[in-house]
């Protein structure tokens, strides 16, 4: 107990500088590319003008009203809830314990 109290006291009196010295860390910076040189486009066609957008399906999309879950679904949740916390808890302590043994 007194030799930590006089390690940290030792800590604190100590100049910042001797415990660890400070100093400043030249960088350089090199750019891997030219600029304007990351991305070219090249035209497929004869023509540019020849590119458009076509739609892929005419159908549109419908959104029915959100439907509550039934009573039993909801019971259904909370048990798989359950079962799959309690599940984690014996996965975790089998693990502990398993861990403790081959120590």
């Amino acid at each position: 107990m007194r030799a930590t109290a006089v390690f940290i006291v030792a800590l604190a009196v100590a100049p910042i500088g001797w415990i660890a010295p400070v100093g400043a860390v030249e960088q350089t910076i090199v750019p891997l590319t030219r600029p304007g040189s990351e991305q070219t486009i090249q035209h497929l066609g004869q023509d540019e003008s020849a590119q458009h957008v076509e739609t892929v399906a005419e159908a549109d999309q419908v959104v029915g009203p959100q439907v509550p879950p039934s009573p039993a679904a909801k019971a259904a949740s909370t048990a798989g809830k359950a079962v799959l916390g309690v599940f984690a808890a014996v996965l975790a302590l089998g693990m502990t314990a398993a861990s403790l043994l081959l120590i």
